[in-house]
């Protein structure tokens, strides 16, 4: 994954590893309750915008500003 060019894939990325993360360790009989789960997956969920965004606010510039009024 080119993180210059599609660097908010990271964000649907992250949840996705650790939902499967959470699913193998419980396959192997790690256990982890269906309420540990949850927490996890809701940690994950509400922290991985976060992260996304301040990863993605590396890659990105604002934009120029139009400095030219059309009402002038």
């Amino acid at each position: 994954m080119n993180m210059k060019k599609e660097p908010v894939i990271s964000v649907g990325s992250i949840s996705a590893g650790v939902a499967a993360v959470v699913a193998l360790i419980v396959a192997f009989g790690v256990p982890v309750t269906e309420d540990q789960q949850i927490a996890i997956l809701g940690v994950v969920a509400a922290v991985g915008p976060i992260v996304a965004a301040v990863v993605t606010r590396r890659f990105v510039s604002p934009a120029k500003q139009n400095t030219h009024r059309a009402d002038r």
